[in-house]
């Protein structure tokens, strides 16, 4: 999931006087915009999502050519804006040409997670639920994903919220999963919800149909959210959880927290049973 969303460009021109010219590279939710003129160009970001916060990160090559801004080239863009991010100038005479490739992905850099933050188990509560996958796993939780939890429910389990914000993404249209990484992890549907200290959670797997939210929605905690499946690279029907912040290279960086359950605070829980407390 932490590439979901992702969008490479390569452009490569070579930049002579002539009139302006405007290129886009766009998916569904991002757009980049080259906007050429008179030995420049001017490159944009059109976020097209109505209530995420999208930054990207911009690697640029140059011959001949110089920019406004030093690196690392990180960029926010507000939801529906569009926003000028770089300036390329060439030097007054002689060929030049430039090189873009940018990265982007859901949230803003340099956040710092609430330690003190209270997550509750994203599960109905009062219910008995098992934790599979936990904390620093061989098979998928290491890395920047380090800090995930699979919480096994069967299909069409309540999915409640573990944490008061405000949706920014979701996707309720895949009945497709399986084991094939490459085959099926962007198939999974999903709710990611933004809190106060600028950190994301992702709920992700869900079954077809499944969201019961909408981006733009403000949720609180315990609040029943979505429906659990088996969708995306899944071996078994269950919610993956995980709270992370945007590092600079466009990466999601899973979070350490701390859940709240009837058996008191847990920390990166594994193969045991918990309680989801009653609110």
């Amino acid at each position: 999931m932490n590439r979901r969303g992702w969008l490479w460009v390569i452009a490569f021109v070579t930049a002579l006087a002539g009139p302006v010219e405007a290129r886009d590279y766009c998916d569904r939710f991002f757009c980049l915009r080259l906007v050429e003129s008179n030995r420049a160009v001017d490159i944009v970001a059109v976020n097209r999502t109505r209530h995420a916060l999208l930054s990207t990160r911009l690697f640029v090559k140059l011959k001949n050519a110089s920019t406004n801004h030093k690196e690392p080239l990180i960029f926010s863009v507000e939801p529906g804006k569009t926003k000028k991010l770089l300036n390329i100038k060439a030097k007054p005479t002689g060929p030049w040409s430039y090189r873009v490739r940018h990265l982007w992905n859901y949230g803003r850099t340099g956040v710092t997670h609430d330690k003190m933050a209270r997550y509750l188990l994203p599960a109905r509560p009062g219910t008995s639920q098992k934790i599979g996958q936990g904390c620093s796993t061989r098979f998928s939780h290491s890395g920047a994903r380090q800090y995930a939890t699979d919480i096994v429910m069967k299909i069409g389990t309540p999915v409640h919220a573990a944490r008061k914000g405000k949706v920014i993404a979701a996707k309720d249209d895949s009945d497709k999963g399986g084991r094939s990484r490459r085959k099926y992890e962007k198939l999974a549907n999903y709710v990611i919800v933004e809190h106060d200290d600028g950190t994301l959670a992702a709920y992700l797997h869900l079954k077809k149909d499944g969201a019961r939210v909408e981006p733009g929605e403000t949720v609180r905690a315990g609040q029943h959210i979505a429906d659990s499946g088996n969708t995306g690279w899944s071996t078994a029907p269950h919610l993956h959880f995980e709270v992370f912040k945007l590092n600079n290279d466009m990466k999601w960086q899973s979070q350490k927290i701390k859940f709240l359950a009837d058996e008191g605070y847990v920390t990166c829980p594994k193969n045991q049973v918990l309680k989801a407390k009653e609110l």
